[in-house]
């Protein structure tokens, strides 16, 4: 059965412990006890457990949150509930105060896209450690990748150097001339 959006709310889940302060900012179109419900199984959920709020609950106990209405907010789609919650997630500062970890309303590849910009960095230094520590087996694929498949990496090879002709003279002619002018007495 198709979600009915018409029964759409935003809620907040809030800590007791913690002076009865919002921490997460929520949407959904069921009964806010079955939702709270649905969280406070969901910390028993180990791939789930990576969410901030259910790392919170775990710690601090399920006892100790609850959930309340903010908004009714009848619409007629999941984006626009995502987009409304999005909102109210920025209005209340929620992604650094909170544990909503992401802006709702945001299309996946967006948030992906904003996620490794913050965390550059740290994704470089782990690619490192994993290639350090994977590089024969890496190489030996790399190099049964390229044996298997040589006619197609030489037809690629080909049309990218069609297709960017221009680009790789200019590439080229830059490549030179730096080389004239870091080493003058060759020229």
């Amino acid at each position: 059965m198709a979600p009915n959006y018409q029964l759409s709310k935003i809620y907040c889940i809030r800590n007791s412990k913690d002076e009865n302060k919002a921490v997460f900012i929520g949407a959904t179109v069921r009964d806010l006890d079955d939702c709270m419900f649905q969280h406070t199984r969901n910390i028993k959920i180990e791939k789930l457990m990576a969410m901030d709020i259910y790392k919170l609950m775990a710690e601090v106990g399920v006892e100790h949150f609850s959930i309340e209405l903010i908004s009714n907010f009848p619409c007629a789609s999941q984006k626009e509930l995502n987009v409304e919650k999005g909102r109210i997630i920025q209005q209340l500062g929620m992604i650094e105060n909170g544990c909503n970890s992401r802006h709702a309303g945001r299309e996946r590849k967006e948030t992906i896209k904003a996620y490794k910009e913050a965390h550059k960095e740290e994704i470089q230094a782990q690619r490192k450690a994993y290639y350090e520590a994977n590089r024969e087996k890496i190489v030996a694929y790399q190099k049964a990748y390229q044996e298997a498949n040589k006619e197609k990496m030489a037809a690629y090879k080909e049309t990218y150097r069609i297709e960017n002709k221009d680009k790789i003279k200019e590439q080229q002619s830059e490549y030179r001339k730096k080389k004239r002018e870091a080493n003058p007495q060759q020229a």
